[in-house]
């Protein structure tokens, strides 16, 4: 119930604030218990959300760096990835992303493909940062998902030969090719102006069966 309150507060204007009288609520309302965790990464995720509300916005990773706060003072629980993935929806630049990576590691929690495509994202057309952040990435959650993320970054900068390198790469460490980084791949491709990868990124599609 506490929630689905907080998703219908991410609706309002001032989404934090009422996400924040749901915590306050359940608090005074119930004496034995507390909010569970899910509940509290809902609250971090409704605060981080709020800096893309509309006017006047919340002030993403500083409102979500409350309600971890609120989690911390719990005798019970502890965070999870999940809880440090709601704290870099949050995140703008490098600064914010460091200061989320520090959290995770302070207690023991390592990124996961969330994690770093949410890190890349909160550094828009940075092409040292995306290439970076994949580099961060540890091998076994270099997925599609990531390599997406990082290749469209640097198609936004105008790498798009860099993206198309990373099809190359991730192929090489294992990783399946879908349909989404073979459209990764097209968009950079078309940026680059390159009618030959475009060719050969359409043959293989058909080889292999992609739709």
């Amino acid at each position: 119930i506490v929630a689905h309150a907080m998703a219908g507060a991410a609706g309002a204007m001032r989404m934090f604030e009422g996400a924040m009288h749901v915590h306050d609520g359940f608090m005074v309302g119930s004496k034995t218990s507390e909010p569970d965790l899910a509940t509290y990464n809902s609250l971090i995720a409704v605060a981080s959300r709020s800096i893309k509300a509309k006017p006047p916005r919340g002030k993403g990773l500083d409102d979500s760096l409350v309600a971890f706060e609120l989690l911390l003072k719990s005798d019970t629980l502890s965070p999870s990835i999940a809880t440090f993935n709601a704290l870099m929806l949050g995140a703008r630049g490098k600064k914010e992303v460091e200061l989320v990576f520090k959290l995770a590691a302070e207690h023991g929690v390592p990124p996961d493909a969330a994690t770093i495509t949410l890190a890349v994202k909160a550094c828009p057309k940075d092409e040292e940062h995306a290439l970076a952040m994949l580099e961060r990435c540890p091998g076994g959650c270099r997925s599609p998902r990531v390599y997406v993320s990082v290749m469209s970054q640097l198609t936004k900068c105008g790498a798009g030969g860099k993206a198309l390198e990373l099809l190359e790469k991730a192929e090489e460490e294992g990783v399946t090719l879908n349909a989404h980084m073979f459209s990764a791949g097209l968009q950079a491709a078309k940026k680059s102006s390159s009618e030959e990868a475009c060719k050969s990124l359409v043959e293989r599609l058909r080889a292999r069966g992609v739709k």
